[in-house]
């Protein structure tokens, strides 16, 4: 796996992740399958994002184009570890597979989702400590 801080390479590999960090919050985009070869290594580096634990940790799942069961593995256990902490774990970006996937298991009610990155910055109870963002959506 690949973890790239900044604009995101052209070429997604399997397990890619670009990792963004701003005062308050976490945002990794994920790309590329979550499937058992790629979730060891995101694994690690998704825990290493908790030290020091940002109130929020959002992952854009909008890249991600295979989600096996080791994948949602990754995500209840990156939320177990992230809640102790008093981090809130938001997934965003879900393409309509994962979103049926989620509900199917069940995980919809335990994993917290938002449409957008933006939505997530908004409504986390985490982003109540800071101003919201301006909104990008026209006027009427």
């Amino acid at each position: 796996m690949n973890v790239t801080h900044g604009e995101p390479r052209p070429r997604h590999t399997k397990g890619d992740a670009t990792v963004l960090r701003s005062p308050g919050h976490t945002v990794v985009k994920l790309r590329g399958e979550l499937d058992i070869a790629a979730t060891p290594h995101l694994r690690q580096r998704l825990a290493a994002l908790l030290r020091p634990a940002p109130p929020l940790l959002v992952l854009d799942l909008s890249g991600v184009s295979f989600c096996d069961a080791s994948g949602l593995a990754l995500l209840i256990g990156l939320r177990r570890r992230a809640a102790p902490l008093g981090t809130d774990l938001v997934l965003v970006g879900l393409r309509p597979y994962l979103v049926r996937v989620l509900h199917a298991s069940g995980l919809d009610r335990t994993l917290t989702v938002r449409p957008t990155l933006a939505d997530a910055l908004t409504r986390s109870p985490a982003a109540r400590v800071r101003p919201p963002l301006p909104s990008t959506a026209p006027t009427r």
